[in-house]
């Protein structure tokens, strides 16, 4: 490399790049390098990760990860997620951003390998901040190592490296899926002088810009590749041209779809007609038997109504009738009565002046007795009371001589409660008993006599009962098949005669085999075990003792003797089969009133001990005998036991007992008082006995008038109640409840006056009493009708109003029953409804028969599966929507849509032709501006590449000039043309199937002579419009086909041009440098030679940070303070070949070391140059 010594080195402007550090990244695993402001170096043998610092790391920061491509080249992608070493899932790369002198700000990503992610991060000194809220960023004294990633030799959490940091005033935020916010900070901050935090083409151009320059990969330098490499236009007016295309074609064949439908809307319209007219007969005859119907239940509401009315009527002068002749009954009576009344009261005046003396003698002693009469209710008021109490206490004293104590009476009272308990429990568990059908199973089980030993029984019996099963249905078996294996099938195929005690034998054994068995009893000889059953044998009341070799053996004596006769022995083998049958019947039988008996235990039903107790005492509780004094509250008998108690407690002279003997002899005094003054009294009136004898008769008579005279004046009130009530209403029950029905007459009291004078003649009460008791029965019979009118009159008017309601929903108009004058029997409704079905019927026919007419048409058409011969939806399918106007009621406009629809199809097409036309126009309109934005584009980087040289004073240059074909004044005659007739005419319509393309192509060639065929997407291509090349010119501006450094220098001019370019940068523009970090990554610079300059030139005018790859150090003349260098050393353990093996830094030409550490200090790059800045 060629001496620097020459170069005005000056540095990047802040920002700047200060470090940049891995933390478990491949090759470099944990590791900080520092930055030089202008120029560092990265060297190594192939694979130690020289892009991977220069260049992949500080793409990825800096586009979080949009668009990033490794700039190492190779067959397969290296995408980011590979980065972090195979032993961890997450690794960290940041950057130390110094943004004035000893003020840093970090940015840097996690990345996660699996699943694939990336986290961009930013560390400053201000908590909270937000892109819209609080974008500022507050640098931090001190730059961030990548120690400060670990604690404890552990590799910190996003999360858990925030609480970290928090702690220390320093403040981490991480912007995953916020990328947009992520650079939105950045360029507020003028860390990035481009926003890229919304343009995906300036992220796209920034990020292949980075790969390009880092790969060193040679471009194209002329044609559309070299255009597309400035521009990247994605053919954006083909694209939109293709769209609009597709929507004019669409429009031109759905409308020469209609012009051909409208062939068939003749048809249809003749069809359809017809079908009208039956709709409207069906419609008329529907119509009819509505009006009909309702009128029909009208006029039974109104007929019942009258009837009702009627019996109202009757009803209410029934019940007159019955109230006047009541009236003149109690009005007979009432005079009698009166007349009675007078001659008793003669009678006793005669006797009066008897009765005066008969007073005068016993005023005396009725005064005494009067006395007594006011004493006589306190003194029996204080006995009544005492009477109560000892009421009480002789109650617990019964008790008490009953039961001896306190304490037993309230035992006998808790027996008698657990009695009734136990009685509940019993009848519980016989409702059960009952309910299941189990009494009888039930009270023949053991569950009726005990509880666990019963459990238990059951549960050993159901083993028992399958064994004893198996053992009756295998002799059986043998019986009946006369097995001879067995030695019960041996004896019955012999059939010779056994004894009593031989035949016991046979049958204990019956089972067991007659040959060798590894595991039962087995009989080898039959014939011996027989014969030799004769020695020795005992006899007990059931069974036989034998003697088996000392072992002597109980078996059970048999009823049934059958093998005395072998004549019989087949009739009697049948008959124990018979009864083997049987027991084996009786036990499944036992089985299955087991499983019965389960129900005991079931969730309907808990059987335990308590319901045992209650059924073993059941005749205890049955016969148990509640004592009635006894059956009172625990309340109440706590209560005179408590009076009881109180009583033993009082002095002799204040106890119930005493203090009621004082008050009952008080009270017998007075009594006996008043009985002895009486009798003076009677006495004393033993001379006027007959004179007030006959007062008493009197006085008893005179007394039954009166109470007579009484009953009949509250009959006469009564009287009068019931015809203010009639004049009111009537109380009459309907529907099992009464109601009141007012009264319908207004001339009321002349009905009322003609029935009391009707009356008025009549005097025999008895004649009365029987009309009022047929007046009765009469008003039952009409009460009776009209709760039945009452009762049908609801439903026919409900049957009324649903009809009409009915007929107002299908037509739309009010029912008026006045309008029907005849009244409408059933004949003559019936007589309507057949009408109404047939022309249905016809009107349905029809319907079918266009629905197979038109059935290729209507094919499987879902609107029509249900179609209910609705002629509105049948024209709905055949007719086109958009041509009827009344969807609600297409048939309206049937007629007249179709002949407006053809008027107005030709109008329409024209109109849209006209929109379409100008929608191309303004395709290639801004097809145009994109033409002239480009070329303008390429005026200003011409001018500026052409101020930088190249190595032997070589430059590039760039030359673009229109295209001779493709010419841009044919959009604007395209313009002119729209308006013509001619044009649009032919762009829809009957006379011309040509698509939009087409169209396109055929305008063009109007205007553009080109030797090949163009095409819409060649047509719409800016990059056809012109030419544009670059090219190396020696100092005479002639072309040089440079040197591999000189190609490069091209290919950085070209990028940072292209960069302008997205950044929209005009060429003034350029001497207006913004702040922002800017890195130039340049690969194998060895190969540049002179040409470096260049570069460095354009680094210190761009505001550039060179970083420089190259495989060894021996290519690179150092410069002090100008520059440093590293140099990755390869690991030469294959299996370490993640990481690399070391480090060494070159910081000044004497100073190659290997430990950096000493050197990574602020002031290493606070350079005399810079201070400035």
């Amino acid at each position: 490399m060629n001496d620097k010594s020459e170069m005005n080195f000056t540095g990047k402007e802040y920002p700047r790049i200060y470090s940049i550090s891995t933390v478990g990244i491949t090759r470099h695993n944990n590791t900080d390098l520092l930055v030089h402001p202008m120029r560092t170096d990265f060297t190594g043998q192939s694979g130690t990760g020289k892009s991977l610092v220069a260049a992949d790391i500080p793409q990825l920061i800096l586009t979080a990860g949009k668009f990033y491509k490794s700039a190492s080249l190779s067959n397969d992608p290296r995408p980011y997620n590979g980065l972090p070493l195979k032993k961890l899932n997450t690794a960290y790369a940041f950057m130390n951003l110094e943004v004035e002198r000893g003020k840093f700000i970090v940015i840097g990503v996690m990345i996660k390998r699996s699943p694939k992610q990336l986290h961009p991060f930013i560390i400053q000194g201000q908590m909270g901040i937000d892109a819209e809220k609080n974008p500022k960023f507050k640098p931090l004294d001190k730059i961030i190592r990548y120690k400060d990633f670990y604690e404890d030799n552990e590799l910190l959490t996003l999360e858990n490296l925030k609480k970290k940091f928090d702690g220390q005033q320093v403040f981490l935020k991480s912007f995953f899926s916020k990328r947009s916010a992520y650079h939105k900070l950045l360029k507020e901050n003028k860390i990035l002088h481009l926003d890229l935090s919304e343009d995906e083409n300036l992220q796209r151009q920034y990020a292949h810009s980075l790969q390009t320059l880092s790969r060193g990969k040679e471009i194209a330098r002329e044609g559309n590749a070299f255009k597309k490499f400035l521009f990247a236009e994605d053919n954006v007016i083909a694209k939109k041209f293709k769209e609009q295309s597709k929507a004019i074609e669409d429009d031109h064949r759905r409308y020469r779809e209609e012009w051909e439908t409208q062939n068939t809307l003749s048809k249809k319209r003749t069809i359809l007609n017809e079908l009208l007219k039956l709709k409207n007969a069906k419609v008329e005859a529907y119509e009819e038997k509505l009006i009909k119907e309702a009128a029909h239940f009208h006029q039974q509401h109104q007929k019942r109504k009258k009837q009702l009315k009627k019996a109202i009527e009757q009803c209410f002068e029934t019940e007159l009738e019955i109230i006047i002749v009541s009236e003149r009954k109690n009005e007979i009576e009432l005079e009698s009565t009166e007349s009675e009344l007078k001659k008793q009261t003669e009678k006793f005046s005669t006797q009066k002046n008897k009765y005066k003396k008969a007073k005068s003698d016993n005023e005396d002693i009725q005064k005494q007795l009067n006395t007594l009469e006011e004493l006589l209710p306190e003194l029996e008021k204080a006995h009544d009371e005492l009477k109560e109490k000892k009421t009480k206490i002789e109650a617990v004293e019964k008790l008490i001589n009953r039961y001896e104590t306190t304490e037993k009476i309230k035992n006998a009272f808790e027996l008698q409660q657990e009695a009734l308990l136990q009685k509940e429990k019993l009848d519980a568990l016989s409702d059960f008993l009952i309910k299941e059908h189990l009494r009888e199973e039930f009270e023949a089980s053991r569950y009726s006599k005990s509880f666990k030993p019963a459990i238990e029984f059951y549960a050993q019996r159901k083993s028992q009962i399958t064994t004893e099963l198996e053992y009756a249905q295998k002799l059986k078996d043998i019986i009946n098949s006369q097995d001879n294996d067995s030695l019960a099938g041996w004896a019955i195929k012999k059939a010779d005669k056994l004894s009593q005690l031989q035949e016991a034998v046979l049958f204990h054994f019956a089972t067991d085999p007659t040959m060798f068995d590894e595991e039962k009893n087995y009989i080898p000889s039959p014939k011996d075990f027989i014969d030799a059953l004769k020695k020795e044998v005992r006899e007990t009341a059931n069974t036989f003792v034998i003697n088996l070799s000392g072992l002597h053996y109980h078996v059970d004596k048999r009823e049934d003797y059958i093998f005395g006769n072998p004549q019989k022995l087949k009739t009697e083998i049948e008959k124990i089969g018979t009864r083997y049958q049987e027991e084996i019947n009786r036990l499944n039988q036992e089985s299955k009133t087991i499983k019965n008996l389960d129900k005991l235990f079931s969730n309907e039903f808990s059987y335990s001990e308590e319901h045992l107790n209650a059924y073993l005492k059941k005749a205890e509780i049955q016969i148990f005998i509640e004592d009635d004094n006894l059956k009172i509250t625990r309340q109440q008998l706590e209560e005179q036991i408590e009076f009881y108690k109180q009583e033993q407690t009082l002095p002799e002279e204040q106890k119930v007992k005493v203090l009621y003997k004082s008050a009952l002899e008080k009270y017998s005094e007075k009594l006996n008082l008043q009985t002895t003054s009486k009798e003076k009294q009677d006495t004393y009136k033993s001379s006027q006995n007959l004179a007030l004898s006959s007062a008493r008769e009197i006085r008893t008579k005179f007394s039954e008038y009166i109470h007579k005279r009484k009953q009949l004046k509250i009959e006469k009130v009564a009287n009068e109640a019931n015809m203010i009530a009639w004049k009111s209403h009537l109380d009459i029950p309907v529907n099992n409840r009464k109601e009141a029905i007012p009264n319908p007459f207004m001339n009321q009291k002349d009905k009322i006056q003609k029935l009391r004078v009707k009356y008025k003649s009549k005097y025999d009460t008895n004649e009365l009493s029987k009309k009022y008791s047929d007046l009765r029965e009469q008003r039952g019979s009409k009460v009776s009708e009209v709760g039945t009118s009452r009762s049908a009159i609801p439903h026919l008017r409900q049957q009324a109003e649903d009809k009409a309601k009915n007929y107002k929903q299908h037509f739309n108009k009010a029912f008026n029953p006045d309008s029907i004058l005849e009244t409408v029997s059933e004949e003559i409704l019936s007589k309507i409804r057949v009408n109404e079905s047939k022309t249905k019927s016809v009107y349905e026919s029809k319907y079918s028969e266009i629905l197979t007419m038109f059935s290729e048409e209507l094919k499987e058409n879902p609107a029509l599966k249900n179609h209910d011969y609705d002629l509105n939806t049948l024209i709905l399918e055949l007719i086109p929507h958009e041509i009827i106007t009344n969807k609600d009621d297409p048939e309206k406009s049937l007629e007249s849509d179709i002949e407006n629809k053809l008027a107005k199809l030709s109008q329409q097409i024209k109109e849209l032709s006209i929109e379409e036309a100008t929608k191309i126009y303004r395709t290639v309109k801004e097809l145009k501006r994109i033409v002239e934005q480009q070329t303008t584009y390429l005026d200003t980087i011409k001018a500026v590449i052409s101020q930088f040289k190249l190595a032997s004073h070589s430059k590039v240059m760039l030359d673009w000039k229109y295209s001779t074909e493709y010419k841009l004044d044919w959009i604007d005659a395209l313009s002119r043309d729209i308006n013509e007739a001619n044009f649009t005419n032919t762009l829809f319509g009957e006379q011309t199937s040509k698509n939009a393309q087409e169209l396109l192509e055929e305008n063009f060639k109007k205007y553009c002579n080109i030797r090949t065929e163009a095409k819409a997407n060649d047509i719409l291509n800016p990059f056809n419009y012109y030419t544009a090349s670059a090219k190396i010119v020696d100092p005479n501006n002639e072309r040089s086909p440079g040197s591999s450094g000189q190609n490069y220098g091209m290919l950085a001019l070209l990028c940072i041009a292209k960069l302008s370019i997205v950044e929209g940068k005009s060429r003034q523009a350029f001497g207006r440098i913004e702040k922002g970090i800017r890195i130039l990554p340049i690969d194998e610079v060895a190969g540049l030679g002179e040409n470096f300059d260049m570069l460095y030139d354009i680094a210190q005018r761009l505001d550039y940070q060179i970083f420089t790859m190259t495989i060894t150090a021996n290519d690179l003349t150092f410069q002090d303070g100008n520059q440093i260098y590293y140099e990755f050393i390869k690991n030469a353990d294959e299996n370490l070949f993640e990481y690399n093996e070391g480090i060494q830094a070159c910081f000044s030409k004497d100073n190659l070391i290997e430990d950096i550490e000493t050197h990574f200090s602020d002031s290493t790059f606070h350079l005399k140059s810079n201070n400035s800045k």
